[in-house]
């Protein structure tokens, strides 16, 4: 299973261990995890974010 993980580095409600805690997790279990972390973004959706979220449904979930 694809699974895409979002973070950005200054997020004050996600400690910043989660996310990779989180990925190792999901590696652990046998997903395929993708872990980014964009810097100076707080807990919010950037535009950058959107676009590669977008991306990666086309090229992993494409019928």
């Amino acid at each position: 299973m694809a699974i895409l993980l979002l973070h950005g580095k200054e997020d004050e409600n996600i400690p910043s261990r989660a996310p990779g805690a989180a990925a190792g997790q999901l590696n652990a279990a046998g997903c395929d995890e993708t872990l980014d972390i964009e810097p100076g973004v707080g807990h919010t959706i950037s535009i950058f974010y959107a676009q590669k979220a977008l991306v990666f449904r086309k090229t992993r979930f494409a019928t």
